[in-house]
C-alpha cells in the first residue's frame, strides 16, 4: 500500500516535469521505489502463503505482469493521443492507487500452532532479518545473485531497444509495438505454463529455471541478424515464453536455497543486484548502438547475458542432485515437518504420534 502511494506521487509529479534531470527523481526514483515495493510485498506474500503448489501460485499471480506488457503499448498511445503526455501521467497516477486497494487486501495465512517444546517456541519466535549479508557465505545465493544480474541486464536489453531495431529494419510503427505484445502475451502464458510444469514433484525447478533463461538467451541473439520479421515474431514468442521463469519460479529456487527465515532478506538483496543490471543493461546497448550504429553487438551483449545467467544456475543444480550427508538429514526432517503439519492442524493425527514426530524433528 504504501509502494502504491509512492509510486502514485511520483507519477503525479512526473506530469509537471520541466526537464530530464527532474523526471530521473520524480519518474525515475520515486515512481521506481513505490514498483519495487509493489512487486516485493507481492512476492512475498504469495511465496510465504504456500508450499505445496507454490510455483502454481507464483505463475497465476505473475501472470499480471505480462498482461499488462500485452497492454501497455497501446493503451500509453492512446493516453498520449487524446490528453498528452502530462494528463497520461495523471491518469496512470489514478491506474496505480488501485494497487493500494489490493495491498489492503492481502493478509498472511495464519493457523493455530500446538504447544510445543521452549526449543521450539523460541525458534517460532525468531524474526527474519531485513538485511542479512550472512547470506553471501552460501556459494548457491551466490551464483543466483550473479543469474538475477545477467538476467536482469539482458532482459533491459530487449524490452528497450525491440521496437527500435525494428524501426531500423524498416517495419512499421504497429509492427514494432507488436512484438512487445507479444512478449507480454506470451509470458502470461508462460509464467502460469512454468508454474504448472515446475509444480510437478518430478521435475527439479532449478534445472527448469536454468534452462530456460539459456533458451530465451539464444532467442534474442537472432533478433537483430534475421532481417526477417516472421523470425522476429517466433524469437519474442520464445523470449515470453522462458523469460516467464522470473516471476513463476525464482521464489521457490530462492526458498530451495536459503529457506523462509531468510526469504525477504535474501528475495530484497535480489532485487537490488536485478536493479543494478537493468540500470546497466539498456544504456550499455545504446552506448554500442551510437558507436557502431549496428544492433547486433548490443543484442549479442543481451543474449550473452540471459544464456549465461541460465547456465550459472547449473551451479545449485549440481549442489542440490549431490547433498551432503547434513543437507539429506535436514531434507528429510522438513519433508516430516511438511506431511504431518497439515493433518496436525485439521487434528488427524493422533497425540502420541505428534510426540513421535516432534522428537525426531528436534533431533534434526
Amino acid at each position: 500500500m504504501v509502494g502504491g502511494l509512492t509510486a502514485c506521487a511520483g507519477l503525479v509529479l512526473s506530469a509537471f516535469a520541466t526537464s530530464i534531470s527532474y523526471l530521473y527523481v520524480t519518474l525515475g526514483i520515486l515512481t521506481g521505489f513505490g514498483f519495487g515495493l509493489c512487486f516485493s510485498a507481492t512476492v512475498f506474500v504469495v511465496s510465504l502463503a504456500f508450499d505445496r503448489h507454490r510455483s502454481l501460485a507464483m505463475g497465476i499471480s505473475m501472470s499480471g505482469v505480462g498482461a499488462g506488457m500485452v497492454v501497455q503499448p497501446y493503451l500509453i498511445e492512446y493516453l498520449i493521443h487524446r490528453y498528452g503526455w502530462r494528463g497520461s501521467m495523471l491518469i496512470l497516477a489514478g491506474l496505480m492507487l488501485q494497487s493500494v486497494v489490493c495491498g489492503a487486501l492481502m493478509k498472511l495465512p495464519t493457523a493455530k500452532y500446538m504447544t510445543c517444546s521452549p526449543e521450539c517456541e523460541r525458534a517460532s519466535e525468531r524474526k527474519p532479518k531485513i538485511i542479512d549479508l550472512g547470506i553471501f557465505v552460501n556459494f548457491n545465493y551466490v551464483a543466483l545473485t550473479a543469474n538475477i544480474f545477467l538476467f536482469c541486464l539482458g532482459m533491459s536489453v530487449v524490452l528497450v531497444h525491440l521496437p527500435h531495431v525494428a524501426d531500423t529494419l524498416s517495419f512499421s510503427h504497429d509492427q514494432s509495438a507488436l512484438l512487445i505484445s507479444i512478449i507480454g502475451i506470451t509470458n502470461t502464458i508462460g509464467r502460469t505454463l512454468s508454474g504448472v510444469v515446475g509444480n510437478l514433484h518430478f521435475v527439479n525447478v532449478t534445472l527448469l529455471y536454468g534452462l530456460s533463461y539459456v533458451i530465451a538467451g539464444l532467442a534474442t541473439l537472432f533478433y537483430p541478424s534475421s532481417g526477417h520479421y516472421a523470425v522476429m515474431v517466433i524469437c519474442s514468442v520464445i523470449y515470453g515464453l522462458f523469460t516467464a521463469a522470473f516471476g513463476s519460479l525464482l521464489s521457490d529456487v530462492l526458498l530451495r536455497i536459503i529457506g523462509k527465515d531468510r526469504f525477504t532478506a535474501g528475495y530484497g538483496m535480489l532485487m537490488v543486484f536485478g536493479g543494478i543490471g537493468t540500470t546497466l543493461g539498456a544504456p550499455l546497448a545504446g552506448w554500442l548502438y551510437d558507436g557502431l550504429h549496428d544492433y547486433q553487438p548490443s543484442f549479442y551483449l543481451g543474449g550473452g547475458a540471459l544464456t549465461l545467467s541460465g547456465l550459472i544456475m547449473f551451479i545449485p543444480w549440481k549442489f542440490e542432485n549431490y547433498p551432503t550427508n547434513s543437507t539429506k538429514k535436514n531434507t528429510i526432517g522438513f519433508l516430516e515437518c511438511e506431511k504431518v503439519i497439515p493433518d496436525i492442524l485439521t487434528e488427524k493425527v493422533p497425540t502420541e504420534e505428534i510426540l513421535v514426530v516432534s522428537n525426531r524433528i528436534s533431533s534434526v
